[in-house]
Formats: C-alpha cells, structure tokens, sequence
C-alpha cells in the first residue's frame, strides 16, 4: 500500500470517530458530564446552526467518559417525577472503559506502528486482533447486561453491526449508550444538585442566554412571555 493511502486510511479512521461522537442539540437541551467528582454541564455551539440544532462535539481525547443528554423547559421547570441516582447512572458503563482504550491503542497506536514504521505487517495484525477481540467482548458484554442499558435484542444487534463494519464507531461506545438513556430529572435540576458553585454559574450564564433567545421571539404580553421572564428571573437568583 502506498504511503499516501495509509495516511489516508488513518485520516479516514479519525473522521470517522470524530463524526460519530458529534451530536445535534435543541437549543433547550445539555450534555451533563462527570469529571472525577465534579459534573459539568456541556452546550453546543450557538452559532452557526444546524437545522436549527447546535452542534455539540465532545473532547475527543475522553472517549470513556459517559454523556446524559437533558433537556430544560424555557417556561420554567415543571413537576420531577423523582430524582435519578446520578452515581448509578455513571457506573453502568464503567466495565466498558478498558474496552473502549484497548481500541483506541489499536486504532491510533498499533495501527500507525505498523503503517509507518518497519514492525511492519506484524503490527497490523496485532492492531487487528486486538481491536476486534475488544469489539467482540463490547458487544458480548452488551449483550448480557442489555436490561441494565435499557437495550432491545434488536439494538444490540445493530450496534454488533456498525461495530464490526465500522470499528472507528465502536470507540463511542459508551458516549452513544448514555446520552441515549431516558433521564426522569431536566437540566436545571440535575445541574443545581450535583454541581458545585463555581460550576452552577457558567451552566446558568449559558442557560440564560438560549433563554434571552427565546424571550426575543416571544410575543409581548403573552402567557408564555410572563413565563419567560419569571424563569429568566428565577435563574438570574
């Protein structure tokens, strides 16, 4: 193989990870994420929009790190139907995190190694035992703890699927399996009990400016401009 296609071949490998991690967000929606003992709130790009949805891409370099997409109500926050044990949530995918490394290292590691370098066709093929030994136990582990992640027999196989025919994919793994979890609690209340002051402060500057957003397009002397303005009040406290 010419050395112009490996490049290629690795450029392609990163793409491909790279557009698999991004997501599309309402701009009423966030990315709540645990960093050691602290949780962050993530948003997407303001501007520019995609079909009307923020782009949110997530640090490439943490692919074990879980991400619980949430949504918050622009009127104000409506009645909770109970309060999620966040430190459950974070630890269903936990026995996936070496998995998810051990692709990595196969992906961006053996592979360049044996791309350019004279290991040669032995590293290859170290890169591609390891990678899909460690795709085929992902998904054998998905498989048997399928009621833990909410998952169907048919989503399971369609994850089997893109896994073995696209690996770059399989490296989300544990990004695409909590952002898809249904969450009982919205993005102000999850934010307001797990982060620290410090924290709460950038989430609410940039709730309050999707909310600005909203009160612009909202019709003067409204319900919902009440609604929206009590909330933008209530979050300015």
């Amino acid at each position: 193989m010419p050395l112009q296609d490996e490049v290629l071949l690795m450029i392609l490998v990163v793409a491909l990870y790279l557009y698999d991690s991004m997501m599309l967000l309402y701009c009423n929606e966030g990315i709540l994420v645990p960093a050691g003992r602290a949780w962050k709130v993530r948003f997407g790009f303001r501007e520019p929009r995609i079909r009307g949805k923020e782009l949110f891409i997530p640090a490439p370099w943490l692919p074990h790190r879980p991400m619980f997409r949430l949504a918050w109500r622009f009127e104000g926050i409506p009645p909770q139907p109970g309060m999620e044990n966040w430190q459950a949530r974070r630890k269903v995918p936990l026995p996936m995190v070496a998995l998810v490394w051990s692709m990595a290292v196969a992906l961006f590691l053996l592979l360049p190694l044996g791309f350019f370098t004279r290991l040669g066709h032995g590293m290859l093929f170290a890169a591609l035992v390891l990678l899909y030994l460690s795709i085929v136990s992902l998904l054998a582990y998905m498989g048997f703890h399928r009621n833990e992640m909410n998952l169907t027999k048919k989503q399971v196989g369609k994850f089997a699927f893109e896994y073995l025919t696209c690996p770059p994919f399989a490296l989300n793994v544990v990004r695409t399996l909590s952002s898809s979890q249904k969450i009982g609690e919205d993005l102000v209340t999850a934010a307001r009990r797990l982060q620290d002051l410090d924290h709460q402060a950038k989430t609410r500057q940039q709730l309050i400016l999707r909310l600005d957003e909203e009160i612009e397009l909202a019709e003067e002397g409204t319900e919902r401009m009440t609604k929206l303005q009590a909330h933008r009040l209530q979050l300015a406290e």
